[in-house]
């Protein structure tokens, strides 16, 4: 061939050893049962579950008692429980990717809507929600934070900012949005002082 009596340079490099040859041959290992598979609910289960476990937090939560400063203790899982259910079953259907938590409500939030972080004004122009969806009142009201259910004119500021801000601006309707998120709370409970 071409290269015949060229001189060529063989490595001085040592072949490196095989795993075999360091440790000996790959053990047989044990072959594992396969992890239990929790099945993924069917859509129409999704929400009812998730109203399932609102129902008994709810039901928890009514043995509990708040010292001072806490005056007023609003549960709109009590008095907004049917926009609650509305706002789960329309977009809790199914699981999602990202679940968004909200920590507990504001007054202006989901203590009027039942909604998490359910501005009024968002509720009913982001969301959808229907305007005779019935809102009822906690049992003991606090003067300077009364339920208007969706009549309120006050906008939760977070809930502005989650909803026409951020889910607006980046997904342009609630369908879009609701695709791969889901807004819940963590805490259904609004404290309030009272001053």
């Amino acid at each position: 061939g071409p290269y015949a009596g060229a001189n060529v340079r063989r490595s001085t490099r040592k072949r490196r050893a095989t795993r075999e040859e360091c440790v000996g041959p790959t053990p047989t290992l044990k072959k594992r049962k396969p992890a239990a598979v929790v099945p993924t609910p069917a859509p129409s289960s999704v929400a009812e579950a998730i109203l399932s476990a609102a129902l008994g937090l709810r039901a928890e939560l009514d043995n509990q008692s708040f010292g001072a400063p806490v005056t007023h203790v609003y549960n709109p899982l009590h008095y907004a429980w049917l926009a609650h259910a509305w706002y789960t079953r329309t977009y809790g259907a199914t699981v999602r990717d990202i679940l968004v938590v909200g920590m507990n409500p504001g007054p202006w939030g989901m203590a009027q809507t039942g909604v998490p972080f359910g501005s009024a004004p968002a509720g009913e122009a982001f969301l959808g929600m229907p305007p005779d969806t019935p809102i009822g009142r906690p049992a003991r009201e606090h003067a300077k934070r009364p339920v208007h259910g969706l009549r309120c004119g006050r906008a939760e500021v977070s809930g502005d900012r989650l909803w026409n801000g951020w889910a607006r601006g980046t997904h342009g309707d609630a369908a879009a949005f609701f695709r791969r998120h889901f807004v819940y709370s963590y805490c259904p409970l609004l404290f309030l002082e009272q001053s």
